[in-house]
């Protein structure tokens, strides 16, 4: 059996999704299983279910884990992302900078919070780049 188990937003993970995922794991018919969680671990504790039940997984029952951390944009990839969305103006336009500025402190590098902050505010945009949006 094959079988493909994607689950975003960990962090809420009862113990029945968590139940469910060692049931997998241990059973016979299972032959491949990839799981894909998506979870913010700065906030997972060592004693959260989710990290307990990652840390059976990888002492007791001896199956591989590999763990991804994603790191916040740099400043310079979030000037460019901003500056792609006003029509490809320069990275260092100055107007665009200031701009950047806010909107990086507000999200930290986060490309999830950027996508959302972006999405929510295109009136922004409008009113500080009229000619352009």
């Amino acid at each position: 059996m094959y079988v493909l188990l994607f689950e975003a937003n960990n962090i809420g993970a009862d113990r029945e999704s968590i139940a469910l995922v060692s049931s997998l794991l241990d059973s016979s018919q299972t032959q491949y299983l990839l799981v894909i969680g998506a979870y913010r671990s700065n906030e997972v504790p060592v004693s959260h279910p989710l990290q307990m039940h990652i840390d059976e997984i990888v002492t007791e029952k001896s199956i591989p884990v590999t763990q991804i951390e994603l790191q916040p944009l740099s400043f310079s990839i979030v000037t460019q992302w901003i500056a792609d969305l006003l029509n490809n103006i320069s990275a260092t336009n100055t107007e665009v900078q200031p701009l950047a500025e806010i909107i990086y402190k507000k999200t930290e590098g986060n490309p999830f919070f950027l996508r959302v902050f972006l999405q929510v505010r295109p009136k922004l945009l409008c009113y500080l780049f009229p000619d352009v949006v």
